[in-house]
């Protein structure tokens, strides 16, 4: 009986079958390499190792108590309270740091709102943001002039519910008239180019200028109340429309005067004659002084 030549292709067959034959017996007579025990080894491996820099992250205390231990090698005094020292009064459990930031934070944000005073005039910068929780804030900034040098400063973050031009407008608003700073003051105003924060009706500019031009009205009628704005009439509690009517008649001379500036620059100079208003908001103005 002939045989079959042995063609190149069954000599490859035979050589990658003893070659899959040799890795089989190697890996029966040492489960260690089989792919199944490497790869289960590498995911202990990682666990170890994400384990120890769990209990490495656990041994550090934060870089304030870090500090504080750092000062405790030339400080006897220091040391000796932290050793002996009732454990519920070492004041350096995280919410004593908080507060701590707290009273720092306040103690520069007070300086820098003397030395706004001092310059008198100011130029405000903002712009919304969200952060890592997803809740909305927006940053202030507030540049003017101190000591012949012009300073640009962060001085807050404002959490807000929305972010329409409205919203953030009184947000501005109110930050400036808790920290006692007039809005009349305000030279500049700096925003993204978002419809919510420079919005010609709706936006943050537009409500801070009323703003200024009410707080100027205000000033220049002598009056004596601590209203500063209208307040919005509720709609569903008639007992609560008392207060916003009690402010409406408090503030209704200085807002007359406001909106006759809005329809004529010239009928107040006292107010300035730098103001600027849309065609809309004049006809606005002028339908409400007839209704007044």
């Amino acid at each position: 009986m002939a045989m079959k030549p042995i063609t190149r292709a069954s000599k490859e067959y035979h050589r990658s079958a003893m070659t899959r034959m040799r890795e089989f017996l190697a890996r029966y007579e040492d489960p260690s390499q089989s792919v199944g025990t490497m790869l289960d080894t590498q995911a202990q491996r990682v666990m170890d190792n994400n384990q120890k820099e769990e209990e490495d992250e656990g041994s550090n205390e934060g870089n304030f108590v870090q500090l504080v231990r750092f000062r405790v090698e030339t400080d006897k005094v220091l040391a000796d309270y932290l050793a002996k020292g009732p454990k519920n009064a070492r004041y350096t459990s995280k919410t004593i740091q908080n507060e701590l930031v707290g009273v720092v934070g306040d103690k520069i944000r007070s300086d820098i709102i003397e030395e706004v005073k001092g310059a008198k005039f100011y130029s405000f910068i903002a712009d919304e943001v969200t952060d890592a929780s997803n809740k909305e804030e927006l940053f202030l900034v507030i540049r003017y002039v101190h000591e012949g040098q012009i300073r640009k400063v962060f001085v807050n973050f404002v959490e807000v519910q929305r972010i329409t031009g409205r919203v953030l407008g009184e947000a501005i608003l109110k930050w400036l008239r808790d920290n006692n700073t007039s809005p009349a003051d305000m030279r500049g105003q700096c925003y993204d180019g978002a419809s919510n924060m420079a919005g010609a009706r709706l936006g943050v500019s537009f409500s801070a200028k009323r703003q200024r031009l009410l707080d100027k009205a205000i000033e220049a009628s002598n009056h004596t109340s601590k209203a500063r704005k209208l307040k919005d009439s509720c709609r569903t509690r008639w007992v609560k429309r008392i207060d916003s009517y009690a402010v409406f008649l408090e503030l209704l001379s200085p807002l007359h005067t406001c909106l006759q500036a809005m329809v004529d620059r010239n009928s107040h100079t006292e107010l300035g004659t730098d103001w600027s208003w849309d065609g809309e908001t004049i006809t606005k103005a002028n339908g409400f002084l007839f209704q007044l």
